[in-house]
């Protein structure tokens, strides 16, 4: 059903819904470790049906603590909706159920807006033009869908991204075959509070840009600056220094263009997420093959200003091995908190979280023994705990079976009762990228949006507090 990988160097899997219950399900909640006693407590969890698969995708914060987005077939719909769950502090599931339609949806990216709607985008194949296309909604407060609708043509489109702007609109970047100038393009929409379009737009080269290629997985991260504009972070292969490069973006309100660079080496640069530090300027926490110092794929802590001028390049990793910074979130010392998964030789993938300060020195790096795991979003909390969601996955002998990793850290990364926590060290090396300008121009589309009728359907999961398999 999904194609679990994204680089060149990363392993490839296909993942299979599987049918019936795999490796024993948990159907009563199971009783916090000893030492994890609720609120103020450090924990992990895991969420699902226990048939599968739950790749839960986004994390936000809520009034009252967090709510994560991605995708589920294990519930009613086998095809596969969109699932979320809103957890407490303590791990206590606050509301949850699956968003969708007839066909597949997955959720990417969510927004919490002030009057307390959720919006979000991500993928369809229910509604639309064809194949993939843009999914972008409104939901009240008690999830009732205020609008849906798709935004594609007879490619692939995907939303890996929305920024709710101080004007109000909703920015969606991600990306498109359907429309542009090569293989696939970026995209990028500005939509009104009713999800009408107010301008959209592709950039790109002749060949692979914004992710795509086997895979058909864009990756492109929009988030507004002080000033209004627009940065977008992404990857190309149209243009910059080798295989493929880091690929920032600068536009106005209107998808004007105010500066493009590519950033890289002669090899592999490519990008998941990106973040706002918080001096204002622009993390794009990339892995790189071109400056990893045994050639393994490292992360890479690329820190660019508000011209697109490098002020930090670090590279950072496990010697030997293909690690991979997912997500980013940046804290208020300066520094940041990268979730990063390694793919070592033997195939058990493994999940870190690495703390870093702000000049791209590694304070502390953690390893976590749950299973072949990764994280894919995290949310910093007043007074240093973190909030960190993934995907656990059985791997062997369980191959079929996917769950919801949640787990809520203290600053140093630790847990309140988890014996399954292992400091690494890492190689650290500093990095000398060629920043290429670029010249793609935006070509205007012409998409008119699509109803996507979804409904909201509630489930009733439970948390199995775990520390490790």
């Amino acid at each position: 059903m999904f194609g679990i990988a994204h680089r060149a160097d990363r392993p490839f899997l296909c993942i299979v819904a599987a049918t019936a219950c795999v490796g024993g399900c948990v159907e009563e909640e199971v009783p916090m470790p000893e030492g994890t006693t609720g609120d103020g407590a450090n924990w992990s969890a895991l969420y699902g049906p226990g048939i599968g698969v739950e790749e839960m995708e986004v994390m936000r914060p809520t009034a009252s603590g967090v709510i994560v987005g991605g995708f589920s077939d294990g519930f009613a719909d086998e095809d596969g909706d969109g699932w979320l769950v809103e957890i407490d502090p303590a791990g206590k599931i606050l509301s949850q159920g699956t968003l969708g339609g007839d066909g597949e949806e997955m959720i990417l990216d969510l927004a919490v807006l002030p009057d307390g709607d959720l919006v979000g985008t991500g993928w369809t194949k229910g509604a639309g033009a064809g194949g993939y296309d843009v999914w972008v909604f409104r939901l009240a407060p008690d999830r009732s869908v205020r609008w849906s609708y798709a935004y594609g043509g007879a490619g692939a489109e995907q939303g890996w991204s929305l920024a709710v702007t101080a004007a109000g609109e909703f920015v969606v970047a991600g990306g498109s075959t359907s429309f542009g100038s090569g293989d696939s393009d970026l995209w990028v929409l500005a939509l009104d509070d009713s999800g009408m379009p107010r301008w959209q737009a592709t950039y790109g080269g002749p060949e692979d840009d914004a992710g795509s290629g086997d895979f058909e997985e864009f990756t492109a991260r929009v988030m507004e600056d002080a000033a209004g504009d627009l940065l977008v972070v992404t990857e190309t292969l149209s243009y910059g220094a080798g295989d493929a490069d880091v690929w920032v973006l600068k536009l106005d309100g209107d998808g004007t263009v105010l500066w493009q660079n590519a950033y890289g080496g002669a090899d592999e640069d490519t990008v998941w997420s990106a973040t706002i530090l918080a001096d204002g300027n622009l993390l794009a926490p990339a892995v790189t093959s071109s400056f990893s110092p045994d050639g393994s794929g490292d992360p890479w802590w690329l820190v660019v200003d508000g011209d697109g001028n490098p002020l930090v390049q670090r590279v950072l990793g496990l010697p030997g091995v293909y690690d991979e910074p997912i997500t980013a979130v940046a804290l208020d010392d300066g520094g940041g908190l990268l979730g990063v998964s390694a793919y070592p030789d033997n195939g058990a993938w493994q999940d870190l979280l690495v703390r870093v300060d702000p000049a791209g020195n590694p304070t502390w790096a953690r390893r976590y023994e749950m299973g072949w795991s990764w994280t894919n979003a995290l949310v910093a909390h007043d007074g240093g705990d973190v909030s960190v969601a993934g995907v656990y996955w059985g791997g062997d002998p369980q191959p079929d079976l996917m769950d919801l990793w949640v787990m809520r850290v203290d600053p140093a990364g630790g847990l309140s009762a988890c014996d399954r926590i292992e400091d690494v060290a890492l190689q650290t090396a500093d990095a000398g990228a060629t920043v290429t300008p670029t010249s793609a121009s935006p070509m205007t589309t012409q998409v008119a949006p699509v109803e996507a009728p979804v409904t909201f359907e509630p489930t009733n999961d439970r948390p199995r507090y775990y520390c490790g398999p």
